[in-house]
C-alpha cells in the first residue's frame, strides 16, 4: 500500500525493526537527496541490503546532522531533515528496481524516481491542466530524452523550471510532432503518446535533474 506523507512506523536502520514499507520509504527519501548533500551516488534499489542502506544513513546524518548512528527514527531528527529533500511530499514513496542506466555523481546527477511504466500521467499537464508535480516530472522527463532537432528542448529541463517554460517546451514539441499547439498533454492523448516514442527506458523509472551541470546539449 503506497504510504503517503513519508512516514515510517518504527525505526529503520542499525537497531530498528526496519519494516519493508519503512524501508522503502527511506530508501525513497536518501533518492531524492543528492550525493554532495550526503545521498547516496548510485540510485538505492528496492534491492539494496539493509547494511548498505544503514552505510547510506551514516552518510547523511554526518553531513546533514553532524552526527550518525545509522538509524531513522519515527518522527526523528534524521527523518524530518530528509523530508525536507522530498520535492513530492503528497506523493507515494517509490524506490526502483533497476537503474536502468540512470547512475548519479552528486549535483550533476541527482533525479527524482517515479514508479516504473510507460510513463503515465493521471491528469493534463500544461496550459489549463491539473499540473501534479508527479505528472510534471513524468512529461519533463519525456522531453528531455527528444533530441532538440525533433521538438526537444535545448537546454534540459529540470525540476525546477516553471510551467510556462514547460508549456513554451510542450508547444515547440508539438509544432514539430504532432501538427496541433495547444501547450498540454492529456493523459494517453497524442502528444504523450508521440512524447513515449523517444523514451529510452520505458520501463525505467522517469528522472529529472536538479541541475544542468553536465546534462547540457547540442
Amino acid at each position: 500500500m503506497p504510504i503517503f506523507n513519508k512516514t515510517i512506523s518504527a525505526a529503520v536502520g542499525r537497531g530498528g525493526a526496519s519494516l519493508a514499507n519503512d524501508v522503502r520509504t527511506i530508501k525513497y527519501l536518501l533518492n531524492t537527496v543528492d550525493a554532495d548533500d550526503g545521498g547516496p551516488p548510485v540510485l538505492m534499489l528496492e534491492s539494496t541490503l539493509l547494511g548498505e542502506l544503514i552505510g547510506h544513513i551514516e552518510t547523511f546524518q554526518r553531513k546533514q546532522l553532524g552526527r550518525a548512528d545509522g538509524r531513522v527514527d519515527a518522527e526523528g531528527a534524521t527523518l524530518n531533515k530528509l523530508r525536507q529533500f522530498d520535492p513530492t511530499p503528497g506523493n507515494p514513496a517509490f524506490v526502483p528496481t533497476t537503474l536502468s542506466g540512470k547512475k548519479r555523481s552528486g549535483k550533476k546527477g541527482g533525479g527524482i524516481p517515479l514508479p516504473p511504466g510507460p510513463k503515465r500521467i493521471d491528469a493534463a499537464v500544461g496550459r489549463n491542466g491539473a499540473n501534479g508535480n508527479g505528472d510534471i516530472l513524468i512529461v519533463k522527463h519525456l522531453l528531455n530524452n527528444v533530441p532538440p532537432q525533433s521538438g526537444g528542448p535545448a537546454i534540459v529541463i529540470l525540476q525546477q523550471t516553471p510551467l510556462n517554460e514547460l508549456i513554451t517546451h510542450i508547444e515547440t514539441f508539438q509544432r514539430r510532432q504532432t501538427g496541433f499547439v495547444d501547450g498540454r498533454v492529456d493523459p494517453e492523448g497524442t502528444t504523450l503518446k508521440r512524447l513515449r516514442t523517444f523514451d529510452p527506458s520505458p520501463l525505467g523509472p522517469a528522472i529529472v535533474p536538479q541541475s544542468r551541470g553536465g546534462f547540457k546539449r547540442g
